[in-house]
Parts: structure tokens; sequence; C-alpha cells
């Protein structure tokens, strides 16, 4: 089974927003040249150190939103090819907004004098391009938020005492998101003006560069053999390739044209094989090291280098991927389905000899980062390595040639482009936070709501990001929870990283939670099944998503904060727990399961994430009890069998 050798599939416009324009040629040398302008900017940054912060976020969203102008169509109109000149002039003022912000900024540093007209006719251009881009590329949902937050800024003063505000004018309004440092230009499109959009170009280039072969061919060879061999090879290679997609819709669609018809050629029904294919590509975005862009902009909330955060998220990945194996396996055995013969798979000698060197510049991406270099620095150099292995076999020498480049980094480009959208236009709820003092009433709410409870306080923090991911980007849903209810959980005995990282997996897994679950209806497209049901199935599977965040946030050790001694006891019952948890979803270990096993399976792997003598203990009972139960029903069943198949004297004379 060969993996798609690197092409990138164009994800669906459910995702997107609007569709793609199908550039004529002069349109396409124009795009093309902005592309190559951009990705030779933010190498050269990456390479010799950033700009002054406002001088590179000012160019890096002039070369954006030109590009998301001209890339993008205002309607759904796919394939559309109409002249982009209304959309090309939109472009060149956004442009020229961003280079008056570079050429004034003394006069603003020094504060002299007022926004004059100019400043209000470039930032209503700015902020009506930013509402723009954002409808485009990720949908209508977040610069509805941010339209909504701008007229509780203008009206807020008419609001109940508990959200009101003392007003803002529509001048005050413009000039802040504009002007200010801490709106549309502040940390959110920093970041993707710096190492965000250098690790979306080493994952591009990566993937077009053969990468995605390398993976997916290896999890074959190495699972496809087992039973339900092509679901657990969905869940390899999803996880693997999630880490350089950083889109759980991008993810499904590159992998599970491949996994979910396997899955079904060997007996998995189309509803489990597109939920399965989601789950795996949903938990991508959490596998260091490259991991979705919210972990950089958590970074940088923390306060704190990169590594730090990707290496405490690797024993919530491992929890997450194993418990989607394990109840992948149980699925298999419950269903009686087998793996793929060997013949039909690739040799991983084969795969490692052809394209194992490709594994080189993430192993060094990994050096670099464990060893201490920014993430700046460390991607840019990942990229040039990567260059130069490529040439190094003749299998992936073909992506080493100038036109194969140009291909990747334009596919870097457009897969950056929906990132920095939704940086900019989180930007703007940025400010309407700090402009009113939204932030701290809603923390208040929600400290009243919750009272000392921190069991509360995780819920409602739950069921708000997930409400938010239905309709935006993980990035914009966790720089504003992050914002909202972050110091509420850290008020609460939270340590900061797992607050966090509780915030970014609810960002995250809301594209398998219904109604709005995209992975799951991308995977479902694909599947050739019931798009709600695969929705339903989804959350199944995954549940497991929803259990990880809590474990954590009781027991931080699970993010490698404590002593050897401390992880080790926090995540040994938390392996245990997950099996259970899958046994009483699937209702199935050595045999079937009724459903008082199955609750107290899945009871006491949730009692089991609890850190604490008495939830273990309690815990370890239900599995005691659960156990017992299967060993004597197993036995039963097996003499019951023997007791049906008559005896044969002669069967023991008869030659082998």
């Amino acid at each position: 089974m060969l993996a798609n050798d690197g092409q990138n599939s164009k994800i669906s416009d459910v995702e997107e927003g609007t569709a793609r324009r199908a550039l004529t040629r002069p349109w396409r040398v124009l795009f093309l040249t902005v592309v190559v302008g951009a990705a030779a900017f933010h190498l050269y940054t990456g390479a010799f150190g950033l700009l002054a912060s406002h001088v590179q976020i000012s160019v890096h969203w002039a070369f954006m939103s030109f590009l998301i102008l001209l890339l993008y169509h205002h309607k759904r109109a796919s394939g559309s090819s109409s002249q982009p000149w209304f959309d090309v002039c939109l472009g060149l003022a956004s442009v020229a907004a961003n280079v008056y912000l570079i050429v004034t900024v003394d006069n603003r540093m020094l504060g002299v004098g007022i926004p004059g007209l100019t400043e209000l006719l470039l930032g209503s251009v700015t902020i009506i391009v930013v509402l723009e881009a954002a409808r485009r590329t990720t949908g209508p949902v977040l610069p509805i938020t941010c339209l909504l937050l701008m007229l509780y800024t203008l009206f807020g003063n008419r609001l109940p005492d508990l959200i009101a505000h003392r007003g803002f004018d529509l001048e005050s309004t413009i000039a802040f998101l504009y002007l200010s440092s801490e709106a549309i230009y502040s940390l959110p499109l920093a970041i993707s003006a710096s190492y965000i959009i250098l690790f979306i170009l080493f994952g591009a280039m990566l993937n077009t560069g053969g990468g995605g072969r390398l993976f997916t061919d290896s999890a074959y060879a190495l699972a496809g053999t087992k039973r339900g061999g092509p679901a657990k090879t969905a869940v390899f290679s999803s996880a693997l390739l999630g880490t350089i997609s950083g889109s759980p819709v991008a993810n499904v669609v590159m992998t599970g044209t491949f996994t979910i018809p396997l899955m079904k050629s060997t007996g998995v029904r189309p509803v489990m094989a597109g939920a399965i294919e989601a789950v795996a590509s949903t938990g991508g975005s959490l596998v260091p090291p490259i991991m979705g862009a919210a972990a950089f902009i958590m970074a940088e909330y923390l306060n704190v280098p990169y590594r730090d955060v990707a290496i405490a998220a690797l024993i919530p990945a491992v929890l997450y991927y194993l418990t989607l194996f394990w109840m992948v396996d149980l699925e298999a055995a419950k269903e009686g389905l087998t793996g793929l013969p060997r013949d039909q798979l690739p040799k991983f000698a084969d795969v490692a000899r052809q394209y194992g060197h490709l594994a080189l510049p993430i192993v060094a991406l990994v050096a670099m980062l464990l060893y201490g270099w920014s993430p700046l620095k460390s991607a840019f150099y990942s990229i040039v390595l990567l260059v130069l292995v490529t040439a190094l076999r003749p299998a992936t020498r073909i992506y080493a040639h100038p036109s194969a480049i140009l291909k990747a980094i334009e596919s870097g480009m457009v897969a950056a482009m929906p990132v920095a959208a939704a940086t900019a236009a989180a930007g703007i709820i940025v400010g309407v936070l700090s402009l009113t003092g939204l932030g701290a009433h809603f923390a208040a709410v929600m400290s009243t709501l919750a009272g000392d409870s921190l069991a509360i306080a995780l819920i409602l923090t739950m069921i708000a990001a997930i409400i938010l991911g239905c309709g935006m980007p993980v990035s914009a849903v966790y720089i504003i929870m992050a914002s909202l209810t972050a110091p509420t959980l850290v008020k609460l005995g939270v340590t900061p990283m797992a607050a966090h990282m509780f915030i970014f997996y609810f960002s995250c897994i809301a594209a398998i939670t219904p109604p709005v679950a995209l992975a799951a209806y991308a995977a479902a497209g694909i599947a050739g099944a019931n798009p709600h049901a695969v929705g339903m199935a989804s959350l199944r599977v995954g549940i497991v998503a929803f259990v990880v965040p809590y474990m954590f946030a009781y027991a931080p050790s699970l993010l490698l904060q404590g002593s050897t001694a401390e992880v080790v006891i926090a995540l040994v019952p938390a392996l245990v727990g997950t099996l259970m948890i899958a046994v009483g979803v699937q209702g199935y270990s050595i045999t079937r399961h009724g459903s008082i096993e199955r609750v107290l399976a899945f009871g006491g792997g949730l009692l089991l994430v609890k850190p604490g003598l008495w939830t273990d203990g309690l815990g370890l009972v239900c599995l005691a009890v659960v156990a017992a139960s299967a060993v004597w029903r197993r036995r039963r069943e097996r003499a019951e069998m023997a007791a049906r198949t008559p005896y044969d004297p002669g069967e023991e004379t008869k030659p082998a």
C-alpha cells in the first residue's frame, strides 16, 4: 500500500470557509511571485533573526492578507476564475496600511498627536481586511464573533452592570485595534509572523518531499498484518502526519483517502472506519515535536521555551493514541477482523532504504529544540537539512528540483494563510478584552459559578472551548479561552502548564465533537457514511480525549512536572484507567461484557484518572471484578463450545 507520495490533497471548503480561485496564468504568476517573496522574507528572518516587532508583524500581514484576497474567492464558487481586480485593490490598500504603520512608528511611540483621518481610514481598511480574510479562510463564525465584540465595545455602557463598561466611540475603537500593540498586531499575529509559518513550511516541504509516504508505508509495514491492521495503520500514520499537517481535516484527507477504503475492505464498518480516522487525525495536533499552531502561542503565553510545551505534551499524547489503539484492537477482536496479507504490504526495509533519510530533519529538529535552540532557528535549519537530504536518494531526488521546491513552498504558504487570518482576527478579540475589561468580567462570572469547585470550573471551560471550536480554528479558540479562563483555573490550584494544556486539548477535539465535527464529516465523505453517525461514533471512539485533560489537570506530573517517582505513580494508574475505559466503551476484552461490567469498567477507569489512594483503590476493585467475571465467562464459553463439538476417535489416527 502506497501513500499519496507527498501530493497535497485539497482541503474541503467546509474547513476553508470559501473556495479558492482557479487563477488564470497572469494572476498565478503574480500569486507565485508574492508567495516566493513572502517565503524568502520569513526564511531570511529565520536565518538572521527577526526584525523589529512592528516591522516583522506588519510585513507578514501585508504578504498574507494580499495572498488571501488574491487566492480565496469571496463566494463559495468553487474553482471560479473571475478576475480578482477588486480584491487586488483591497489587498494593496492593506499593504499600504501596514507600510504606514512601519514608517510612522516613531510618532506612535512618542505619543505625538491623536489619530487623524488617515489613521482612521487605514484602520478601517485593516479591520475590514482582517474580518474578510478570516471569513474566507475559516468561515463566518470567527468574524461574526469579532463584530459582536466590537459592538460590545461601542454599546457596552448600556448593558447590565455585571458586564458593562464605560463605553468607547467608533474612532477610539478603530484607533486602538489598528494602532495598539495589544490588538490586531499583538502576540497571536506576532507568533504567526515568526516561527509558526516556518514550521508550516517545514511540514509542507516534508510532506511534498515524500515524508507522507515514509510515515504511511512504515505504519503499514509494521502493523498491516495484525488484526485490524489497516485501522491500526490509520492510528500510526495519522499520528505521524498530523504532526506536520497541523490540521485535523487536512490530515483526514491526506491519510483517510487510503486508510478508510482499506479498513472497509477488511470488514470494518464504514461508520467505524470514518470515526477511527477522524479521531486519529485530530490527535495529530497533540503530538510533539511539531504540534498545532496554538502550542507555539501557548509557549509565549506561559513565557517558557517551546520545548517545555512539547515535553509536557508527550505523556498525554501517548495516553491518547494508546487508548485509541486499544479501541481499535478491541473492535477488531470483537468483530473478528484480520490484517492484510504480507505480500500486499510494503517491506519496512524497502521503505527505510528509500525514504528513511527523510527522518533525519525530524530528528535534527527534535535535537535542536531539546538542546535549547529557538523554534525559529530550529525550523529554519531543519528546512535546509530537509532540502539537502531529499537529494540523497533516487526515490526523493525529484523533490529537490526547483519546481518541486516551489510547489512545496506554495503548499506551505497556502497552509499558513488560515493561521495568519485566524491570529489576526483573534487579535481583535484580544484587543476588545483588553480595552473593555471583559476578560476580568468573564473570570469573575466563572469564579462565581464554579465557587471553590475545580471540577465545575474545568467542566465550564471544556464546554466553552468545545462550543467555540464548532466554528473557529484551534488557535483562535485557544487564544480566547486562555485569556478568559486560564487565570481562574490557576487560581483554583491548576498549574499554569496544565491549565493551558487543558484548554489546548479541548480547543483541538472540537473537530470530533458533534454537532459540528469537521474532521468526522470529512472522514464520512471518504467512507460514504452518514456524517452524523460518524460524528457520534467519533465521540465514542475518542472518549479518551475528553478524559486525558482531566488526568493532567489533577495530576500535573503527567506533564512531566515533578520527580520521576511522582510521574510513575501518576502514569501507571492512568495507563490502566485508559484501558478500562476502552473496555467499557467497546464492551469487549477477552469476551463480551454485559451492561453492568461495562459500567464498572468505565467507572473504574475514571476513578483511576483522579490520583489518590481511595480513588485508585476503588478503581482497582472495579478492575478485579470485571477481570474475574471475564475470565469466568470465557472459561464457561470454552466449556460450552467443547461440549457442543462431537468427539471423533478416528480423528486421532488420521495422518497429519
